[in-house]
C-alpha cells in the first residue's frame, strides 16, 4: 500500500511507526519478542524508527524496558524507577507525547506514584508546548482506552477521568490515539478552547490478536454518541503532517475480518487544518410543530470544509442555556454494528441533522421556548451558535392542523368546533407579511397557497385562531406552524 501511494519503498517514504502497545502476549516472555514482535517488524526495523508505548501486556517487564530505549527523551530522571514509562519528542513543528497506562499490579510499590506524577509531568509538557511558537500540534498516545464501544469493560478511569479533561484544556492537541480494544473506533471529544477545534479520540488496536467484534456475547457494548464509527477489522493507519501547511491527514486501510475480508481498503479519512476557517454562523429558522411531534429546523450549512456535525439546544424563554431542555449533537454518521453479511451499518443514513424531532409532549402547554442551533465541520471545529431563533413559541397548543404540500400548492387546513375568525400570515425571513388571508368558517378551514407566485426561499406560515367579544378580538389560539422552501 504504500509503494503504491508513494510510488517508493517503505523505508524511503515512512519516518517513524507510532505502535500503541501489546507488542506480545507476554512481556515476561523472551521468546515472544522474537516471534510476536522482532520477526513481524523486520521490514521496518532495520531503517525505520518505531515508538512503541508499553501496554498491559507488557506488564511492565524488565525485558521490555531493555529492548525499547527512552532515555535521551524520556519525561523522568534516569534515576527514577519510572523514568522511560513516559516521554515525549518534537519532530518538526509537531510534538508526540506518549503516556504509560500500566495495570496497577504491574507497578513495584515505589512506582505506584506514577499516575500523579504523570499528569504533573503531562500537564508541564503542555503547558510549554502551548507557549511554543515552533509547534503547531500535539499527538498524545496511551495503550489503554478512555470510552470503547467494542469493550466497555476495558475502558480506564485514569484515562477517561484524568488525561482527557486535562489535554481538552489545550487548543494545540489534537488527537488521543490508544488500543487495548481489538478494533478501529473514531470519534469527537469536546475542547475546553475557545474558538479551536475539538479532540480527535481514535482506537488504533488493529493488529493481532482476535477481532473485538460487534454483537458480541461476551463483552458488553455501548454505542457512544462520543465514537462515530467503530470497525472489528485488522487495519492499519498513514498519517501525513505537512509543515509547510500547517495541516495533517489520516488514513484507514483494512485488511478486514474472518466473516468479511478486506484488501487493503480505505474505510476513514480524517485531518487537521491550523489555519482554516470556522463555518459560518447558522440560523435558527422555526419550530415546527405537527400532532405528535416537533421539529426544529435550521438553515444550510455554510463552510470551506464540509458538515460533520450539529448541535440543537432548546430552553424555556426565562431560562438560561446552562442546563437546556433540550441538548442534543447529531453527526453525518455513526457507523456501529452490521448486517446479517457483517457488513458496517451506519446508524445516521439518510439523517437531515439540519432538522431534529422529538416528540410535541416535551413541550408544555402555555410556555414559551427559545432554540438555537450550531454546526460542526470536518476540520472539527464549531461555529458560532445562531442569534437566539427567528420565532418564539409563544403557546404550544397541540391542535389538528394538517399542513399539505403539493408541487403547486400549499395547504392549512385546520378543525375547529365553533364559530371563530381564522387568519393565516406567511411571512418571509426578514419578517415581511407576503400572504394574509381569513375565514370564519365553521369546522373545517382550509387554506390555499399558491407556491409559484412565491421567489426561492424560505417562509414561515403564522396561523391564529380569533374570537370575537363584544366587538374586541381576542385570539384564543395562535402558533407559527411550519415552515417550507421554495
Amino acid at each position: 500500500k504504500i509503494e503504491q501511494l508513494y510510488g517508493t519503498e517503505l523505508h524511503n517514504a515512512i519516518d517513524f511507526v507510532w505502535h500503541v502497545g501489546d507488542l506480545v502476549e507476554n512481556g515476561h516472555s523472551n521468546a515472544q519478542y522474537w516471534s510476536q514482535y522482532f520477526a513481524p517488524f523486520r521490514h521496518f526495523s532495520t531503517a525505520v524508527p518505531i515508538m512503541p508505548i508499553a501496554g498491559n501486556h507488557e506488564h511492565e517487564s524488565a525485558l521490555y524496558y531493555a529492548y525499547v530505549k527512552y532515555n535521551d527523551i524520556s519525561a523522568f530522571d534516569q534515576a527514577s524507577r519510572i523514568s522511560e514509562k513516559a516521554w515525549s519528542t518534537q519532530i518538526q513543528k509537531t510534538l508526540f507525547i506518549t503516556l504509560n497506562s500500566a495495570d496497577e499490579g504491574d507497578l513495584a510499590d515505589d512506582q505506584k506514584h506514577l499516575w500523579d506524577t504523570q499528569i504533573t509531568w503531562l500537564e508541564n509538557t503542555l503547558n510549554a508546548a502551548e507557549a511554543n511558537d515552533a509547534i503547531d500540534f500535539v499527538f498524545v498516545a496511551i495503550h489503554k482506552t478512555p470510552i470503547s464501544e467494542m469493550w466497555v469493560e476495558g475502558e480506564m478511569p485514569y484515562i477517561k477521568e484524568r488525561v482527557l479533561p486535562l489535554i481538552t484544556r489545550y487548543g494545540k492537541v489534537q488527537q488521543l490515539s490508544y488500543g487495548h480494544t481489538h478494533s478501529f473506533e473514531r470519534g469527537i471529544y469536546p475542547s475546553q478552547v475557545e474558538g479551536a477545534g475539538d479532540l480527535s479520540i481514535v482506537c488504533v488496536g488493529g493488529g493481532g490478536g482476535t477481532r473485538d467484534m460487534p454483537k458480541s456475547e461476551i463483552y458488553v457494548q455501548k454505542d457512544y454518541p462520543e465514537i462515530n464509527i467503530s470497525l472489528g477489522d485488522h487495519f492499519f493507519v498513514i498519517g501525513e503532517i505537512d509543515p509547510a501547511t500547517h495541516s495533517y491527514k489520516f488514513e484507514t486501510y483494512s485488511l478486514g475480518n474472518d466473516y468479511r475480508p478486506l484488501d487493503c481498503e480505505l474505510v476513514d479519512s480524517w485531518y487537521g487544518k491550523k489555519e482554516s476557517e470556522k463555518p459560518g454562523q447558522p440560523a435558527a429558522y422555526v419550530i415546527k410543530e405537527d400532532r405528535d411531534k416537533a421539529v426544529l429546523q435550521a438553515s444550510d450549512f455554510n463552510g470551506a470544509e464540509g458538515l460533520f456535525s450539529a448541535h440543537f439546544q432548546l430552553k424555556e424563554s426565562t431560562e438560561t442555556y446552562d442546563n437546556p431542555k433540550i441538548d442534543k449533537i447529531m453527526d453525518v454518521r455513526n457507523i456501529y454494528w452490521t448486517d446479517d453479511n457483517y457488513v458496517p451499518v451506519d446508524q445516521n443514513a439518510g439523517l437531515d441533522i439540519t432538522r431534529y424531532e422529538f416528540p410535541a409532549g416535551e413541550l408544555e402547554v402555555g410556555k414559551e421556548y427559545d432554540w438555537r442551533i450550531r454546526y460542526r465541520d470536518n476540520n472539527r471545529r464549531w461555529s458560532d451558535w445562531s442569534v437566539g431563533n427567528m420565532v418564539s413559541v409563544a403557546s404550544v397548543n397541540w391542535q389538528p392542523v394538517w399542513l399539505i404540500t403539493s408541487d403547486s400548492n400549499w395547504t392549512v387546513k385546520f378543525e375547529k368546533t365553533a364559530a371563530a375568525e381564522v387568519v393565516l400570515n406567511i411571512v418571509d425571513m426578514q419578517g415581511k407579511t407576503v400572504f394574509s388571508d381569513h375565514k370564519t368558517d365553521s369546522g373545517s378551514v382550509s387554506f390555499a397557497v399558491n407556491r409559484k407566485s412565491f421567489p426561492s426561499g424560505v417562509y414561515l406560515a403564522c396561523l391564529a385562531v380569533k374570537n370575537d367579544k363584544e366587538g374586541d378580538s381576542e385570539i384564543i389560539f395562535e402558533k407559527v406552524n411550519d415552515s417550507f422552501v421554495f
